[in-house]
């Protein structure tokens, strides 16, 4: 009982980590709309047109300005 409980569980953390791709891509490369990103992908992820459509903004979004190193004099 206790074993199927835990596969459970890490099944269901997979699915969750998967699910929030998109979300970790974002955050990772500081894109200036990852909030907005993140709440689309929470409730509208599930449809895998948005989750997909999601991913390519996170790849190919506009990345903030603060990425970018200032020259050291």
């Amino acid at each position: 009982m206790i074993d199927a409980l835990w596969s459970l569980g890490f099944k269901l953390l997979f699915i969750v980590a998967i699910y929030l791709v998109p979300v970790f891509i974002a955050h990772s490369r500081k894109l200036e709309k990852r909030t907005t990103l993140t709440i689309i992908n929470i409730f509208l992820g599930w449809t895998f047109i948005v989750w997909v459509a999601c991913i390519a903004w996170a790849i190919w979004g506009k990345t903030s300005k603060k990425l970018l190193a200032e020259p050291v004099a």
